[in-house]
């Protein structure tokens, strides 16, 4: 068995490619790193780019890439006086062509509007196709404030 890297749930080996519990990638030590010099070097440029990420009410931050990250109870439940307001997939966050987005509800296994309301700088995201994130902006959902940050 592997765990998530995310939130230690147990995941089959060579089974999902993501964790079924909270949505992260599954990476697996047996994956062969064939990567060519070049690619290693074009590697250590991407990493060393500022990301955007999330920062959580606990200071916790979680980088956001290209791959769908879902984000909901299993992220946020700690932080809320009332975990059962935050709906088990909440949103969806992503990198597209050097732009993040926030996405309420859906995921890359379904298109389900959450039932607990996603806020983005005080404005309701149900509905809408995915929102920009820029610098700054606040993700509330029920009592449970997100900062997303780009860049130091």
């Amino acid at each position: 068995m592997t765990q998530c890297t995310f939130c230690n749930e147990n995941v089959q080996d060579g089974g999902d490619a993501f964790c079924i519990s909270c949505g992260t990638p599954i990476q697996t030590p047996s994956t062969p790193n064939n990567l060519s010099e070049k690619d290693k070097n074009e590697n250590k440029i991407v990493s060393c780019m500022q990301k955007g990420r999330l920062v959580f009410p606990d200071s916790f931050t979680m980088e956001i890439d290209s791959s769908h990250r879902l984000i909901g109870r299993v992220n946020l439940g700690k932080f809320s006086k009332d975990p059962t307001l935050i709906s088990r997939g909440q949103f969806t966050v992503y990198m597209e062509n050097e732009q993040y987005y926030l996405e309420d509800g859906r995921t890359n296994v379904q298109d389900k509007p959450s039932v607990n309301h996603t806020i983005l700088n005080g404005s309701d995201v149900v509905g809408k196709e995915k929102s920009l994130l820029n610098d700054g902006d606040i993700i509330q959902t029920s009592d449970v404030k997100i900062l997303f940050k780009e860049g130091d």
